[in-house]
């Protein structure tokens, strides 16, 4: 299998690197006009809160027409391994751009392709890598792990490090996302051993970005900012945009952890330029969330509601449900703060239940806590000292003796 040097952001990128500039040329003249005409696609952006703009939805239909001809058109033109090669780039083109449940489909494709033919199996591996990393987005957990661990098992016989390393590192994400982060962090060092043995800057990048974020949960802010530095510093490199998005936004929360709000908001707007060039639109989305986090910390409370509904817009479009918990939790935090109680108690209720369903740990404490201090104001002991002792179970758990601390003392306050 040839190795994909770089993961493209433009379909017509794709296509002309498999298929030629002329050729590229001839499908504008003739079906891919046919079908921009038949959608009608509008040719301005949608405008965001801070007159950046994003993709367009209507796009993406037309990207996926467009897809689905090159797929026809081109099984019968190019020979197996490279028309496989393409099926695995289109995949991680649809999944870079946030459409992750048409990556699964285009990954479902190249699998079926595949069949039980034993030549393919480094591009059926990653075809499952692919798989699992687009239900790991769609905070599908169980289904992830499986197929992550499928490919897991034809890598180990290929002896691939690199594919192993790249495993490891997604099951450690796939257990960070439910808050299970001593096993998330378990799993992160399994990969820096694998690429000890296989080398790749870039995947080292992915797996310190993901250490940082472990130790911003576990409140080692310093060391957390040393490793999101060195992986910002790795994927300026190579240009990665998407990448550096991700880890401007981590940067970003952990200086505001930190009481550097303006530079934390600096760092925030860094990441939506990064995520606007790659149309990374989930860490568009998870900034303007964080934004309206740190507004409704600053008691910016119209700025707080505006960027949530900006990120809801967003994360309902590509299907983010963590971030919709999450977006719930915000506005539950502003209405607190505004003493529309009632209000504030439906969204932190509809926020748990949501991360109840998901399974994710930590956004569960986090929004216990909410409900925790909501209920202190309200002046319902009982109600508040419940899930305030919810929210201290779990960081005692993870080990986060910061928050441990502060949760003590206001259950003390209380007795």
């Amino acid at each position: 299998m040839s190795t994909t040097k770089k993961i493209f952001n433009n379909l017509e990128e794709v296509i002309s690197n498999y298929y030629g500039k002329d050729k590229l040329a001839s499908l504008h003249n003739g079906t891919f006009t046919k079908i921009e005409e038949e959608q009608l696609v509008s040719e301005e952006l949608l405008n965001s809160i801070e007159s950046h703009s994003i993709e367009n939805p209507k796009f993406a239909q037309k990207r996926k027409d467009q897809i689905a001809f090159l797929i026809d058109k081109l099984e019968t033109e190019l020979n197996e391994a490279i028309y496989f090669d393409l099926l695995l780039s289109l995949g991680k083109t649809a999944h870079n751009l946030s459409d992750y449940g048409y990556a699964k489909e285009l990954y479902e494709i190249l699998i079926n392709k595949i069949g039980n033919n034993g030549k393919f199996i480094d591009f059926l591996a990653h075809a499952y890598v692919g798989i699992s990393s687009a239900l790991m987005q769609q905070a599908q957990w169980q289904e992830s792990l499986k197929y992550v661990l499928k490919a897991t098992e034809l890598l180990s016989k290929e002896k691939d490090y690199y594919g192993m390393a790249k495993c490891e590192n997604l099951i450690g994400v796939i257990y960070g996302e439910q808050g299970e982060f001593i096993e998330a962090e378990r799993h992160f060092s399994n990969a820096l051993e694998f690429l000890y043995l296989k080398g790749d800057k870039h995947l080292r990048g992915m797996v310190e970005t993901n250490l940082g974020i472990v130790n911003l949960v576990l409140n080692n802010y310093d060391l957390a900012k040393t490793r999101l530095k060195r992986a910002l510093s790795v994927f300026e490199q190579f240009e990665d945009y998407g990448k550096i998005a991700e880890v401007r936004y981590n940067i970003g929360i952990v200086l505001s952890q930190q009481g550097q709000f303006e530079e934390a908001l600096n760092e925030l707007d860094n990441g939506i330029s990064a995520a606007l060039k790659a149309e990374k639109l989930n860490y568009l989305g998870k900034s303007y969330l964080y934004k309206a986090s740190m507004f409704s910390d600053m008691n910016k409370f119209t700025l707080a509601i505006a960027y949530a509904d900006k990120a809801m817009d967003i994360s309902l479009r590509i299907d983010d449900k963590l971030s919709v918990a999450d977006i719930y939790r915000i506005k539950g935090i502003v209405h607190r703060k505004l003493k529309n109680r009632e209000l504030s108690e439906n969204y932190l209720i509809t926020s748990l239940n949501q991360n109840k369903k998901l399974n994710n740990k930590n956004n569960f404490a986090e929004t216990s806590y909410e409900l925790g201090l909501l209920y202190r104001e309200w002046d319902q002991k009982e109600k508040s000292k419940q899930y305030l002792s919810d929210a201290l179970m779990y960081h005692k758990e993870i080990g986060a003796w910061k928050n441990v601390q502060k949760i003590e003392a206001l259950i003390e306050d209380l007795h």
